[in-house]
């Protein structure tokens, strides 16, 4: 049976963990698990609507399966993900780039 609940700061390690296997070729997760965990963080701290779905009868455990994130347009859950990791980001854009990562690269050059 699947049920859903309102995510906590407790459960961004198992969103990241989600995103990681279902979005591997996304840009947000060649950044690594620890910093998908730290951004994920950041808008659940500023969004009341970040919802987690399990299944209950998966393996026997109450395994997440699913979230829904919602958050307003004038959101600071960005801009504070990357002014309070900007030299983490930084190391990781410099070694993807280093490893021609394309998405980096264009990235890099946006900002």
């Amino acid at each position: 049976m699947i049920y859903c609940r309102q995510a906590t700061v407790q459960d961004m390690r198992a969103v990241a963990e989600l995103h990681e296997k279902c979005f591997s070729g996304y840009f947000l997760t060649s950044l690594g698990i620890d910093l998908l965990e730290k951004y994920y963080t950041e808008f659940q701290m500023d969004s009341d609507l970040f919802v987690l779905a399990f299944d209950d009868e998966a393996e026997g455990e109450h395994k997440l399966v699913g979230f829904l994130m919602g958050y307003y347009r004038d959101t600071c859950a960005r801009s504070n993900f990357e002014s309070k990791y900007k030299w983490q980001l930084f190391w990781r854009l410099l070694k993807l780039c280093l490893c021609l990562n394309k998405d980096a690269i264009s990235r890099c050059f946006d900002k």
